[in-house]
């Protein structure tokens, strides 16, 4: 309460304040309100939409256990920190940097705009460490500081004489040609969309829009989720990602063991509360597998249940295409003479 009050100050009486402090104290106050507007409307949308207890959830439950998942160890994050192309770009930016003659004695402006970057550089390389996933874009924070230190040192090269101005100008033309490789790369490159539209052309066969509220993904980011909102269908629970349902224990705190207890029992009673008639199966468990429905394993009552209440209508299989994972997936129809006593067999 007292942050949100915070930019009201300047509305207070002034009287005995200084002009100055009354006019520095006000300035405080507007700043601060504008930082507050976008939180506050925010926390106005959720309100309306009832949501302020799962965004809650979601802040102190959800993300602190995704962010314990997938954690590679010290040295495949050191090899994948920094690319080769982003390698050149920084040593030949550091190299102009630290031989300028008047690095000391730069002026102000270059030097707190180096200072500034060089601290850009660090904090990105420190995100990338404490996220400890290795994946591209945990990157970026780090490749978009070292893009502008190296513009900034190599435009300043071409104002030096000698060999500082040739590696300024041959960093500019590796920087261009390596812009116009990346584009290049952005164009062809897609992500591919046969599995979704091979699960949306199976879904719409069983049903289409009657599926709304009668089925359930088992995926988090292989194209379960982005079919069925391709399609405007509700799931018929409110679980969304897999990857805490069926994370391995072994690798959890007692705390997170703890949580996944939970949320399976609160999984299956939504399951018993409205049981959905598909249940569609990615292969892979992310963020680090395992691959090939071997998630289901580290589940078993689950997968006990998927064999008395369920029978496999379709598994389709897809390439596993450079740098994604979706291979396929599988389609489990609900079998009438299913009765919910047979859920307990997948209570933890």
């Amino acid at each position: 309460m007292a942050i949100v009050a915070l930019p009201l100050l300047w509305l207070l009486p002034e009287a005995d304040v200084p002009a100055a402090q009354r006019s520095s104290w006000r300035s405080m106050g507007i700043v601060l309100g504008g930082l507050l507007i976008a939180p506050l409307a925010a926390l106005v949308w959720l309100w309306r939409m009832h949501a302020v207890a799962a965004f809650w959830r979601t802040l102190t439950v959800y993300l602190p256990f995704h962010a314990h998942l997938g954690h590679l160890a010290f040295w495949p994050l050191l090899t994948r920190c920094i690319t080769a192309s982003h390698g050149t770009l920084l040593v030949l930016a550091l190299l102009l940097a630290f031989t300028d003659p008047a690095f000391r004695k730069a002026g102000r402006e270059l030097r707190r705009l180096r200072i500034f970057l060089g601290a850009g550089m660090v904090y990105g390389l420190i995100s990338y460490f404490v996220q400890a996933k290795g994946y591209p874009d945990h990157r970026y924070p780090f490749a978009a500081f070292l893009f502008l230190f190296a513009a900034v040192e190599f435009t300043h090269a071409l104002r030096l004489p000698g060999y500082r101005r040739t590696a300024g100008v041959v960093g500019l033309l590796f920087g261009t040609v390596l812009s116009g490789l990346s584009l290049e790369r952005a164009l062809r490159e897609h992500w591919p969309g046969e599995q979704v539209a091979s699960l949306t052309q199976d879904l719409s066969a069983l049903g289409g829009h009657a599926l709304s509220g009668k089925v359930q993904c088992l995926d988090t980011v292989d194209g379960c989720i982005e079919a069925l909102d391709g399609m405007g269908l509700v799931q018929s629970t409110g679980f969304v990602y897999d990857e805490f349902l069926f994370a391995a224990p072994s690798t959890m705190t007692a705390q997170q063991a703890a949580v996944q207890i939970g949320l399976r029992r609160e999984f299956l009673r939504e399951l018993e509360a409205n049981p959905p008639q598909v249940m569609v199966v990615m292969p892979r468990l992310f963020p680090s597998g395992p691959y090939h429905y071997a998630k289901l394993g580290l589940w078993p009552g689950l997968e006990t249940l998927l064999d008395r209440c369920y029978r496999l209508d379709a598994e389709r299989n897809f390439p596993v295409g450079a740098g994604y994972h979706r291979a396929g997936y599988r389609l489990y129809l609900r079998q009438p003479a299913c009765t919910d006593a047979r859920l307990s067999a997948a209570r933890p």
